[in-house]
């Protein structure tokens, strides 16, 4: 039985597998719990696609054809094929939609290729060695070079698969950041278009400078504004006692502003001299002289001259009351424009930085995007 049975040669080879993860996401001494990640990589060593690869790489649907398709003990092409062909088809009665369908399907009989694939995933097995992160694939062949030669093929095609499917994510992620790239710039330019138009139309330069001075110009008509108020006040009770005090010249005489007023004191001293005269001449004259008129007159001058100082004093208040009125409504209009400007620049510098942080943010983005696109590009190299 020995001699008669056809010798089968087991051809492995040992392959280092480590789960790729990213240190930034992670953190540089954690790596995922990930319990079917070596069942996964089985799986990829055995798909159709590795195979495929190794079919094309080693040509063994032309170069090694002879050793696939012949009749042996155990195995033959027909039988091979109807057994795949059965495993397909469904059973059971209510199935004819179906079963013709995939007969229909089945029409064609399997190519070369997929004969041999087929034959190679069969004889194809993987397992890890215990507490390593090494997977041993072995495969199975009559013969042993062909056998030695497929297995080292597959392990090459395992890990040109693996990096195919990494280039493919790749691929994509720079296909997907280019065109987020490209709707990114336009919303840069948008938005430094808005920030430039925004800029030239409100002047922000000279905004700046004056919203530097404001505040002092503030302080300053606040201050003025305090000392008129003061002195319209002043002027006010001034006004009122005049006004109060009518015709009498004694009350408008013992009113401050009139008291310390240095014209009245001479033209009272002058009077007061004249009447002195007057008296003194009085001993020696009578009414009628001509001494005497002389200086009744004289006085009368004096008299006059106090009372056009008096109304000159009492218009000259009414002025500087009116004047202080106007200029305490004045400064307050002023200071109320200036915060309304205060009001509005402010206004407008928060719209300028809502702009310039839009732009600043999108820039940033597409920096980021440009930076990763050339990153990934040069990982692909």
């Amino acid at each position: 039985i020995t001699f008669t049975a056809t010798p089968y040669y087991k051809a492995s080879v040992k392959v280092l597998i480590e789960r790729n993860y990213n240190p930034e996401l992670y953190g540089s001494f954690y790596a995922p719990y990930d319990p079917e990640f070596l069942n996964t990589q089985f799986n990829i060593i055995k798909s159709r696609s590795v195979i495929d690869r190794v079919v094309r790489k080693l040509k063994l649907n032309t170069v090694y054809r002879q050793y696939f398709f012949k009749e042996s003990k155990g195995f033959s092409v027909t039988s091979w094929i109807k057994k795949i062909v059965k495993s397909i088809l469904p059973s059971g009665k209510g199935m004819e939609g179906n079963k013709n369908s995939l007969l229909a399907a089945q029409a064609e009989p399997p190519s070369d290729v997929d004969i041999i694939a087929g034959m190679i995933q069969s004889r194809l097995s993987a397992s890890p060695v215990r507490n390593t992160k090494i997977v041993t694939i072995s495969y199975l062949d009559e013969n042993p070079v062909l056998a030695s030669l497929i297995v080292n093929t597959i392990a090459k095609a395992y890990m040109d698969e693996m990096l195919d499917i990494k280039m493919n994510a790749s691929r994509y992620s720079t296909k997907w950041m280019t065109i987020k790239a490209q709707e990114e710039k336009k919303k840069l330019e948008a938005s430094e278009k808005a920030l430039q138009a925004y800029t030239r139309k409100y002047d922000i330069v000279t905004v700046e400078d004056r919203l530097a001075v404001i505040p002092q110009k503030l302080q300053e008509f606040s201050s003025q504004l305090s000392k008129a108020q003061a002195k319209r006040k002043e002027l006010e009770e001034v006004y009122r006692q005049i006004q109060q005090a009518g015709n009498d010249t004694a009350a408008l005489e013992s009113i401050p502003i009139f008291t310390v007023n240095k014209t009245l004191q001479s033209l009272r001293d002058q009077i007061l001299k004249a009447e002195q005269h007057i008296v003194e001449l009085s001993k020696n004259y009578g009414p009628k002289h001509p001494l005497m008129i002389k200086a009744v007159e004289d006085k009368e001058v004096l008299i006059k001259e106090k009372q056009r100082e008096i109304q000159r004093i009492v218009q000259s208040t009414k002025m500087n009351y009116k004047l202080a009125k106007s200029t305490e409504k004045n400064l307050k209009d002023l200071l109320e424009q200036t915060k309304q400007e205060l009001i509005n620049l402010k206004g407008r510098m928060i719209q300028y930085d809502i702009l310039k942080r839009e732009a600043d943010t999108n820039r940033a983005l597409y920096d980021a995007l440009i930076k990763r696109i050339k990153q990934q590009s040069a990982s692909e190299q």
